[in-house]
């Protein structure tokens, strides 16, 4: 670009701000999967259905009424009703390298969607559970760590099944590898 031209100092100036706005938008795209990475992670339900469940199979709650003609109907979802799973849950876990503390927080969900969040407090590692299946007494799901601790002592992923026992309190054991713990209700 010749600097003697007429005006060339604000292209300058203009294609300074463009790649200042472009690197801060691909910052801001980096950090947002850096803070909720989904590892590719995409869960679709294939089992076969004779139709489509309506808002009241999936919830349990009646379907909301249609808006008059004219009218629109409310965007949002409908709120899942609470359930004996959701709450904050610990454990202690046992594996082949000893026992340890675990903190997990359920919520309801549906398949395919994140149901819950997996604490280590001694390893420091966080993780999140993706609901796969569910039935009225048991939850399959999948854990996926997003931050490992210091030592990297928790392992990326794993299958995961929760199982409620008489007493209330949920059965934990994960595919794959021998740990299991009971869950009980803060």
């Amino acid at each position: 670009m010749d600097e003697g031209q007429p005006g060339a100092g604000r292209r300058a100036v203009h294609w300074t701000a463009v790649g200042v706005v472009t690197g801060s938008v691909s910052a801001l795209i980096g950090l947002l999967a850096w803070l909720f990475p989904t590892n590719g992670v995409h869960v679709v339900d294939t089992r076969p259905t004779e139709a489509a469940p309506s808002s009241a199979d999936r919830t349990g709650a009646a379907p909301a009424p249609s808006a008059p003609p004219g009218e629109s109907t409310p965007t949002a979802a409908p709120a899942l009703p609470s359930s004996p799973w959701a709450g904050t849950w610990r454990a202690t876990v046992t594996d082949r390298t000893g026992t340890y503390p675990i903190v997990v927080t359920l919520w309801d969900s549906r398949i395919g969607e994140t149901f819950g969040k997996i604490e280590y407090p001694v390893q420091g590692c966080l993780g999140s559970w993706t609901l796969l299946e569910t039935s009225p007494d048991s939850r399959r799901g999948h854990e996926t760590i997003s931050r490992q601790g210091v030592a990297r002592e928790c392992a990326a992923s794993a299958d995961l099944l929760l199982t409620r026992q008489d007493d209330g309190s949920l059965a934990l054991t994960w595919t794959g590898f021998p740990a299991r713990g009971v869950l009980y209700r803060d």
